[in-house]
């Protein structure tokens, strides 16, 4: 009876759809992902920065200025204030850096669940919270520090807002829309015609044409916020993603119509067909429909390492054919919802669509993301409800519940088994295998020099993952981001150029690829590897840390332990990651 009566509350399906994606986000989370991509870096480490100081790493800035960090690529300009609650505190590590995100895409699973119930009903909403939980895209964001998810839970959760208030209490939907404008900048694009969509929708549809006042002046307050954005990149001279948005690369668009031209037979139709506007034209509408490519969705993600997902798409096979169905039966049953959700669908690759950075939808245009959830869940549901018997609706389900536990049994088989070492230094692993190396360099207290293109990168990362960031230590850190003196004690991060000489008892580590000059043709190095082939990264001269112990010519056999890095002892450390190759006579 108390678990009957628990079930019946109206808060015990939104917990259980909680819980379910809080520990599907949250399992190993101290693991995998198994690093920290440099873009993401600048998020953890500035958090923290922000719960000490309530400035960012160098005591320049606060995001309460609603303006991008200094000197960075320009990224959103609040996630560090919701941030810094739970990572300053907690001690650096995959878990902290991770744990909010996790939080907020299972609070996400809940959110469209309670959405879904308003616009059409419990039984499609707990199909859509379920799809939610287990989609792979949710999963694979909802453990990563990528923006991308909470922007995607605060432009959710101000549709939601918007539909169930009523007066002037409607302007509350004005606070999620602009945490999610100022969480990811690629939402800034869809701010505007997003707002105009769900208005439109709520307006007409649940408010039955009340409250315009309300609904104008919100419009107005996000058209406020979008033009101060405007105005503010325009003033400082740090911002380049203004640069980046624009339909197409003109120098790529020339060089395109100049290879048509050269490639072509003679003939008096080059000026109509090979133009660039006609390129132009043809390039803009490729990247549109791209964001719409059933390969990418639903087969194999999209190529850019750091978002690819070993052989699996962002979606289950299965999920297509229920989101074909689901968009059927919206288009015949309720059409004003279904213009509603085709609408958000359509809009959402504009992101992508008004950069010339590469081409990327995954996290780009990703606020299509749950409204393709929705189409799903209706489509399973138009399955279930063919028929009104019972036999039927138990077969079904068992049979649609059986294909989703062996499809989600293999994507979990690929994202924690196959997944950490395929796409390693999408997270920049070898990083992190720098930072412990280091940290074991400097527990014996052995001057390191680390000889890279990008010395700050890597300072930022050998903060973060040796823990080093704190209230004590903060001025100092400070100071060498000031000074561009990338220095703490006996570590010191600098290019090869800077390289004054080579001294006898000091340990350097260099980029494998691209070696400097001065340690071309030295020998006895050990290396820091990729693990999906034992390739070197680094390169180790005058190691004294891990020469005594057995060193492996590659990686082989790795367990989950070995995964928590900072936790090895020095010899299990070094005979899993630091790699000797075999001497070539």
């Amino acid at each position: 009876m108390i678990v009957r009566s628990i079930f019946t509350k109206p808060y015990a399906i939104p917990l259980l759809l909680f819980l379910i994606a809080f520990t599907l986000r949250t399992i190993a989370l101290d693991k995998i992902p198994i690093g920290i991509v440099n873009d993401n870096m600048v998020f953890v480490l500035n958090a923290k920065a922000f719960f000490y100081t309530g400035h960012d790493v160098t005591g320049q800035w606060n995001p309460f200025s609603l303006t991008p960090l200094p000197d960075e690529p320009a990224q959103a300009e609040l996630p560090y204030i919701y941030l810094s609650p739970i990572i300053g505190p907690l001690p650096s590590s995959l878990f902290a850096a991770h744990i909010f995100y996790a939080i907020a895409n299972s609070l996400f699973v809940v959110v469209l669940y309670l959405l879904v119930k308003k616009l059409l009903h419990e039984k499609i909403a707990l199909i859509v919270g379920l799809i939610a939980c287990f989609n792979p895209w949710a999963i694979f964001f909802g453990r990563s520090a990528f923006e991308t998810s909470l922007a995607v839970f605060f432009y959710l959760l101000a549709f939601y807002v918007l539909v169930n208030t009523s007066g002037w209490k409607k302007l509350l939907t004005f606070i999620p829309l602009a945490l999610g404008f100022y969480t990811y900048m690629a939402y800034k694009v869809t701010l505007i015609p997003y707002v105009a969509i769900i208005s439109l929708f709520a307006w007409i549809q649940v408010d039955h044409r009340k409250y315009l006042k309300q609904y104008l002046t919100l419009f107005l307050l996000c058209l406020g916020i979008t033009s101060l954005f405007l105005f503010n990149a325009y003033q400082r001279n740090t911002i380049n993603r203004l640069n980046e948005a624009t339909f197409y690369s003109a120098s790529d668009v020339s060089n395109q119509v100049n290879f048509e031209r050269r490639m072509a037979i003679k003939n008096p139709f080059y000026v109509i067909f090979s133009n660039k506007a006609f390129v132009a034209t043809k390039y803009i509408i490729g990247k549109y429909i791209g964001a719409f490519s059933a390969n990418n969705l639903f087969v194999d993600s999209e190529r850019l390492l750091r978002f690819h997902i070993y052989n699996h798409g962002h979606f289950y096979y299965i999920d297509f054919i229920f989101l074909i169905l689901g968009f059927c039966y919206l288009l015949a049953r309720n059409r004003k919802l279904w213009i509603l959700l085709t609408s958000i669908i359509l809009i959402s690759p504009l992101p992508t669509i008004v950069s010339n950075e590469g081409i990327t939808y995954v996290m780009r245009s990703s606020l299509y993301i749950p409204f393709l959830y929705i189409y799903i869940g209706v489509g399973i549901w138009s399955i279930l409800t063919i028929k009104k018997s019972k036999a039927y609706l138990m077969i079904s389900s068992l049979l649609i519940g059986g294909i989703y536990v062996l499809l989600i049994g293999n994507f979990l088989y690929t994202y924690f088994f196959i997944q950490p070492v395929f796409a390693s230094e999408a997270q920049a692993f070898s990083s992190r295998l720098m930072s412990r190396y280091i940290q074991l360099a400097n527990s014996e207290n052995k001057k390191t020099s680390v000889l890279l293109g990008n010395p700050k990168n890597q300072f930022k990362n050998y903060i973060i993952y040796s823990n080093i960031y704190s209230r004590q230590t903060s001025e100092e850190v400070k100071n060498a981001f000031l000074r561009r003196n990338y220095r703490l004690k006996n570590v010191t991060f600098i290019t090869c150029d800077e390289l004054e000489t080579i001294e006898k008892n000091s340990i350097y580590i260099f980029d494998a690829g691209k070696k400097c000059t001065q340690f071309i043709n030295v020998k006895n190095t050990l290396s820091i590897v990729q693990l999906s082939d034992s390739g070197a990264v680094y390169n180790i001269y005058q190691d004294s840390i891990c020469s005594k112990f057995n060193l492996k010519p590659y990686v082989a056999n790795l367990t989950f332990n070995d995964l928590a890095v900072e936790k090895l002892s020095p010899k299990n450390f070094c005979e899993t990651f630091i790699i000797k190759y075999p001497d070539i006579k």
